[in-house]
């Protein structure tokens, strides 16, 4: 079974949510090797790992996944998502929140 999910762009007022794509991994590179110290709690890719990690997680189905794009710049700045439940059962890898500092701050 193939579950995809048509999701919009989600506008905030320091970052947007943008469905995450391959065409963010220049900017995830960038932001994966800026301080590190707030990524002690998840799993952060180093920046040569950032293409197999999103193509890693865009190869699964029945998952949401977001690019935290700072609205001051346009960077990418971090990734989030969900992966669907299907009767029961989560599939596909754990999509975990991570980001730079930056845009966390008002």
């Amino acid at each position: 079974m193939s579950l995809r999910f048509d999701v919009p762009v989600l506008h905030g007022s320091l970052v947007r949510l943008e469905p995450l794509a391959m065409g963010h991994a220049p900017d995830l590179a960038r932001a994966a090797e800026e301080d590190r110290s707030s990524y002690r709690f998840t799993a952060v890719p180093r920046a040569a790992e950032v293409d197999r990690y999103l193509e890693d997680r865009l190869s699964h189905d029945a998952a949401v996944l977001f690019a935290q794009v700072r609205v001051r710049d346009g960077a990418a700045v971090g990734c989030t998502g969900r992966r669907a439940r299907v009767r029961g059962a989560v599939t596909g890898p754990e999509a975990v929140p991570w980001s730079v500092p930056a845009p966390r701050r008002a």
